[in-house]
């Protein structure tokens, strides 16, 4: 039956890799064999897994435990309205699969949760005039690798605070809409000079980098780079960035067979998520 699941685009989704830690019963985990545990796919989140097992979850979670379920996983969001509406959209969107009487009933409870959820969050925040917070937009932007993503998340955020826009606020502070534009101005703006800083780099003559005869590895790339994995974030040896390492590789490096090396595939072996990318246990270069 999950084959067909069709996906809602949830912006938050936290799991629990149960290869690394214990799990509640009312965390998100896989329910399957050949899954994985930390819902990544090359490095990148799995968001089809996810919308699987939150509705495995709603299947076989019991109807009392439906409303703690829905009121955990709100505590973990920055935007816990944002996800009960991604929640009620993939609810929605597969309708067809709850077929047996049980599964209707916990439909319907489900999205009568949801509401009253809802509702609650939305009078708290009215009350509180806490309801959207810049420094956590700011903290939470810090969870997104590119640009894309940073911007997919503060249109969200802008389109749900002018959607539930609180009739309380400081009329001394900067509207939270306006604050969230500027943001994406201030990203917009980023990418165009940092393009621009591209092009004046290609532009340049032949220069010492491009002279420089690469170094060609006589081992494994990932073997190389767990080095380097080691010296930045065990050693704290190197503060240059993950993306900054992946492309001085990329650069300077060529694999055993002469090859050029992929940045994003450095990268993706380097982030610290990526565990299985890295050789393990004795098999590691280590660095003393």
């Amino acid at each position: 039956m999950y084959n067909i699941v069709k996906c809602s685009p949830f912006v938050e989704h936290p799991i629990v890799d149960v290869a690394q830690c214990d799990a509640s019963e009312y965390d998100v985990t896989v329910f399957e064999e050949g899954q994985s545990s930390n819902f990544l796919n090359s490095g990148i989140f799995n968001l089809e897994h996810y919308c699987k097992c939150m509705l495995h979850k709603l299947f076989t979670i019991p109807k009392s435990k439906i409303k703690p379920f829905v009121q955990y996983q709100c505590e973990k969001m920055q935007a816990p309205i944002v996800w009960l509406n991604k929640f009620e959209k993939l609810i929605d969107l597969n309708r067809e699969l709850f077929t047996r009487k049980d599964q209707v009933i916990k439909f319907e409870k489900a999205l009568m949760i949801i509401e009253l959820m809802r509702d609650a969050i939305e009078h708290k925040q009215a009350i509180s005039g806490n309801t959207f917070d810049i420094k956590k937009v700011k903290n939470k932007l810090k969870d997104y690798d590119t640009v894309e993503d940073k911007l997919f998340y503060l249109c969200e955020i802008e389109t749900e605070y002018k959607q539930l826009r609180p009739t309380i606020f400081n009329i001394h502070s900067v509207p939270f809409d306006e604050q969230i534009s500027l943001e994406i101005d201030k990203l917009n703006k980023q990418e165009v000079l940092k393009e621009k800083s591209n092009q004046k780099k290609g532009a340049l003559p032949n220069t010492k980098i491009n002279s420089t005869t690469p170094i060609q590895l006589n081992c494994n790339l990932n073997y190389f780079v767990d080095v380097f994995f080691q010296l930045s974030q065990e050693k704290q040896a190197i503060t240059n960035s993950l993306k900054e390492i992946s492309e001085f590789i990329a650069c300077y490096v060529v694999d055993k067979d002469n090859n050029p090396i992929s940045a994003d595939s450095v990268y993706t072996m380097l982030k610290p998520s990526n565990f299985d990318k890295r050789p393990k246990g004795n098999s590691r270069f280590k660095l003393e």
